[in-house]
């Protein structure tokens, strides 16, 4: 029998988004059901209010005497993106200027067409805001350190099956692929600093938690 995903509940939350909070609207719904003695393991964002959570619940199910064992699993995919923005901060102002390009071109098709013109005209006029050779190259360097990453997050978040196994291996190849960077890429900053910040979830919350069901489920 395969895994089954069934919604149980959608629960307004009326109230500050407290861990205490949030547990009791967790409880509530497993004891409606009739789950608190299936219950293996939470998965959720790196808030520190969902932490704190997956603490309390842990300990109201071995309070009422379950006697399961609980795990708290980090949104991977989350894990990724928090590491993303915490190295994209070093990044110079060629990532701020495409960014500003490409919103003017999708916002006006003419504007398009007259780029075009431009273009074969006289590039000069462009100088402001295009990015010049220097920082296409940057740009370029920029995506070779985030394209693995990006097709990590496409593997995590769209299988229709992801195992902690996927998890490990994409977080190890990563690892790989930015040490390699940060010897060879002018983005070397931004490679340190993504890879500084996986590292440190890795070795709070990753590792350890999927070793042994990488083993079992590969």
């Amino acid at each position: 029998m395969g895994i089954k995903k069934i919604l149980l509940d959608i629960i307004p939350m009326n109230e500050k988004h407290t861990a205490s909070y949030i547990v009791e609207l967790l409880y509530n719904v497993l004891n409606n059901f009739s789950l608190n003695d299936h219950v293996i393991s939470l998965t959720t964002d790196n808030s520190s209010n969902m932490v704190a959570c997956s603490s309390l619940l842990a300990s109201e199910l071995e309070n009422k005497q379950y006697n399961i064992e609980f795990s708290h699993y980090h949104c991977a995919t989350h894990v990724i993106n928090l590491a993303v923005q915490h190295g994209l901060k070093v990044v110079g102002p060629e990532l701020k200027k495409l960014r500003h390009w490409v919103s003017k071109l999708k916002e006006s098709p003419r504007l398009t067409d007259e780029m075009r013109q431009i273009f074969s005209n006289n590039k000069q006029t462009l100088k402001n805001i295009y990015p010049d050779e220097n920082e296409w190259s940057q740009l370029h360097d920029l995506e070779q350190v985030l394209q693995p990453i990006y097709e990590a997050t496409q593997l995590l978040s769209t299988s229709k099956y992801p195992t902690l196994a996927d998890m490990r291996l994409s977080f190890l190849g990563i690892f790989d692929i930015l040490n390699n960077f940060i010897n060879s890429n002018s983005q070397n900053e931004v490679a340190k600093l993504i890879l500084k910040k996986l590292e440190d979830y890795w070795n709070l919350a990753l590792d350890e938690t999927s070793l042994l069901s990488a083993v079992l489920d590969p």
